[in-house]
């Protein structure tokens, strides 16, 4: 999963580099931030990057003291905050407890406050956080056969006319068919899975068009190939 992170690019905020990225990159996260470009209006490049990322953790920590001895915090970050709520990413505001926070900002979604001195706590929250999205937000590369399917599929994929869905069984529960893009990888056909559950489960596959339809048995996730049959 890819993480973006919002915060202030100053001496006072290097802990979030030093002590929040290696816990986003324990739980398989590639960390994305706009660094080289703070400061400036939101810019295209990271606009981007915020629209290629899966979710967002933007850090409105202290900047210039105000005459009601709160603080404001960083343009760059609230931009970017809000330009991925826009997107309709998920993301957390995690809000120091000296900044003047406007409460609209985040309507009902979810938000954390720490204080400077009490790192810890925020750092326990973080985790069940991204607990939740590495089982929302990651991925497993599943790669199909027989090789009779290669044939028959990619020459359609790019006129749009294949789709590829699957579900999980978990004990007897069958969830919903969720849609997977189809990839053209290394001459074979791949599809990427998310929304993972647990280990022990199975899934099930299906690749249509117009005029065929391909489906697997239920097979185990640990497996990293699926067969298809031919319906």
């Amino acid at each position: 999963m890819k993480i973006f992170v919002g915060f202030g690019y100053n001496p006072r905020d290097a802990w979030i580099k030093e002590i929040v990225f290696p816990v986003v990159e324990s739980f398989d996260g590639e960390i994305v931030t706009g660094e080289e470009l703070h400061g400036q209006v939101l810019a295209d490049g990271v606009k981007k990057n915020v629209r290629e990322c899966d979710a967002l953790l933007a850090f409105f920590t202290p900047r210039d003291e105000m005459a009601n001895g709160k603080f404001t915090t960083h343009n760059w970050v609230r931009d970017e905050f809000m330009y991925a709520l826009d997107q309709n990413k998920e993301a957390v505001p995690i809000v120091e407890s000296k900044v003047d926070w406007n409460d609209g900002m985040a309507g009902n979604r979810q938000r954390l406050d720490f204080k400077e001195e009490a790192k810890d706590k925020l750092l326990v929250e973080l985790v069940k956080i991204l607990s939740r999205w590495r089982k929302i937000y990651s991925n497993r590369r599943l790669r199909f056969l027989p090789v009779e399917i290669i044939g028959e599929v990619r020459p359609l994929l790019a006129q749009g006319k294949v789709k590829c869905t699957y579900r999980y069984m978990i004990g007897s529960w069958e969830s919903p068919e969720m849609e997977a893009p189809l990839l053209k990888i290394a001459g074979g056909l791949c599809a990427d899975i998310k929304n993972l559950p647990p280990s022990n489960s199975l899934v099930q596959v299906k690749v249509s068009g117009d005029q065929f339809a391909w489906s697997s048995d239920y097979e185990s996730m640990e497996f990293l190939s699926i067969n298809l049959l031919k319906e």
